[in-house]
């Protein structure tokens, strides 16, 4: 320990040493010749761990960082001897020469170690081929699905095409067949209702009875042909225009003024945005199917009670007619909207089941779904909603 203490002592102390130019004989050439190439060394090993700090700096993804920072500690070290080799020719730091030599050993076997270390964190690395091969692999797997999804699409399109066409087939069927369905109708009912007035009492009960029955038919038949015959119609022939929703609504109420005052309903209305670009018609109907079938499903003894309101949401309006009335069984939420589902006989309450399948008809015309949440015995709100674009 006296002898590690005495060397950092004389750690700067040069007296005990002649400079390396005084010791052996030395010719000119000879000692330029080692200075030289110690200078040349250190100036290279100084600059190798400049390169990998730059390196480093600009490469943020850079693996094994600490590896680096060993080699440029080590190189620099390595360095730093070449460049007090050439120093003692003229200034025998020999004692700093060694303390440099002993760091630059330290720095080498701790760079060794975590070498011996990091193997096989290395050897599991894939090589260039290995890496070249997994990417012409994903390269070609994603052309396959590049491919799939070109052709996907292409299938997609032709499908949505041949709906498209169906549904205009089937929206022109029944535009005909409703059509032409009326004056055969018309004519049929006519025949009844003069044979009703004629012959009513003059035939015996039971005649009358079925008299009667063909006339209710022939009304219900009416009512199921025109209810058709709107449903495809709707889209048909009008122009999308702004509409104040609030001034529609109010509309629709007027309409429906006797109906709403005999039954002593109480509407409440939030605050309706302006749309740019419905169809008023089309708007106007559905309002008009959600708010009387609100009423028309009242709960008895109970004041029916609505309330119309509207808020903003991702993208879209969103309205909604709530009810008190006598709400829905959840297993019937979806089957309600498909033409011509009934869930009540019609000596209970009257209509032709196509009244719902108009207004999903006529939200997705709008860009927009409809829906129902609701509790027997409680009451039903019905959503629907209106895209963006209708803005």
């Amino acid at each position: 320990m006296k002898q590690v203490a005495d060397f950092f002592r004389k750690l700067l102390d040069t007296s005990d040493w002649p400079p390396r130019w005084h010791c052996g004989k030395w010719s000119e050439f000879h000692g330029w010749l080692y200075i030289i190439s110690d200078i040349l060394v250190w100036s290279a090993y100084f600059a190798i761990p400049l390169i990998i700090i730059r390196y480093i700096s600009k490469k943020h993804d850079a693996r094994f960082i600490r590896v680096y920072f060993l080699f440029a500690g080590f190189i620099l070290a390595c360095g730093s001897t070449h460049f007090f080799d050439a120093v003692t020719f003229w200034y025998p730091v020999y004692r700093i020469n060694a303390l440099v030599r002993a760091i630059t050993g330290i720095l080498s076997w701790i760079t060794v170690f975590y070498l011996i270390k990091l193997l096989p964190v290395a050897f599991s690395l894939r090589s260039s081929a290995e890496l070249e091969a997994e990417v012409e692999q994903r390269k070609m797997a994603e052309e396959k699905v590049r491919n799939l999804l070109e052709t996907l699409e292409r299938k997609v399109q032709q499908r949505t095409a041949e709906l498209e066409r169906k549904n205009k087939e089937l929206e022109q069927f029944a535009y005909v067949a409703s059509h032409d369905l009326q004056e055969p109708l018309q004519t049929t009912s006519g025949f009844v209702q003069l044979l009703r007035k004629q012959y009513h009492g003059q035939l015996d009960p039971t005649a009358d009875q079925y008299i009667d029955y063909i006339v209710q038919a022939s009304g219900r038949m009416r009512i199921l042909i025109k209810d058709l015959l709107d449903y495809s119609r709707i889209g048909r022939g009008n122009e999308s225009r702004p509409v104040d929703c609030n001034v529609l609504v109010q509309e629709v109420l007027a309409d429906l003024h006797n109906m709403i005052v005999e039954n002593e309903v109480l509407i409440k209305t939030g605050r309706l945005p302006v749309l740019n670009n419905v169809f008023p018609t089309e708007l106007k109907s559905l309002f008009q199917n959600l708010i009387s079938n609100s009423i028309k499903f009242r709960k008895p003894g109970v004041t029916p009670a609505l309330f119309i309101d509207a808020l903003q949401t991702n993208g879209y309006w969103q309205f909604s007619v709530k009810d008190n009335g006598i709400g829905i069984d959840e297993q019937y939420l979806e089957k309600i909207f498909v033409i011509f589902q009934r869930l009540h006989n019609r000596s209970t309450y009257d209509g032709s089941g196509i009244g719902l399948a108009h207004c999903k008809k006529i939200a997705e015309l709008h860009g927009g779904k409809i829906w129902v949440q609701s509790q027997p015995g409680v009451g039903s709100t019905f959503y629907f909603t209106i895209a963006d674009g209708a803005q």
